[in-house]
């Protein structure tokens, strides 16, 4: 339902596995994560698709190197991952959504270290809030009414 709306876009059939399902997301007709990948060295494009086959098939990830929960002084900042390629010094910032949809929000380029620059985290949120908001505007656009009539609009 996602994908057919044009909020979603598949970034290959390997990454939708038993345990996760994995897409980017695609904003003002920009798919900042899939043009990210793209644009990545071949090794790392490699290092990328290799965590994320990874991850949706096997649900987790235990290299905190490699994955981990985005620690922030902002409680606002809850709910975002990232995967990091430490060698080609960039992360993958993404969202985990019901039943194991991930949803990768965009890539950034940065030193080696632990912190991400503010600028990032705060785009990330936005990205994360609007496909938020997107997703349940598509969600409840689309569940039939209980008597079986139409939805009126206020």
């Amino acid at each position: 339902m996602l994908v057919e709306a044009g909020l979603l876009v598949s970034i290959g059939d390997e990454f939708r596995g038993p345990k996760r399902f994995i897409y980017a997301l695609v904003l003002d007709d920009a798919c900042d994560a899939g043009e990210f990948l793209e644009n990545l060295s071949t090794r790392a494009k490699a290092v990328y698709r290799r965590l994320l086959r990874h991850h949706a098939s096997e649900g987790i990830i235990r290299n905190a190197e490699k994955y981990k929960y985005l620690k922030s002084s902002d409680p606002t900042a809850s709910g975002l991952y990232e995967y990091k390629d430490n060698q080609s010094q960039t992360r993958l910032l993404h969202t985990v959504d019901k039943d194991g949809l991930v949803i990768l929000l965009l890539g950034v380029e940065g030193k080696k270290e632990n912190k991400l620059k503010a600028g990032a985290v705060d785009r990330a949120k936005r990205c994360r809030d609007e496909y938020a908001r997107r997703r349940d505007k598509i969600v409840s656009s689309k569940v039939p009414s209980p008597t079986g009539r139409k939805r009126r609009r206020r």
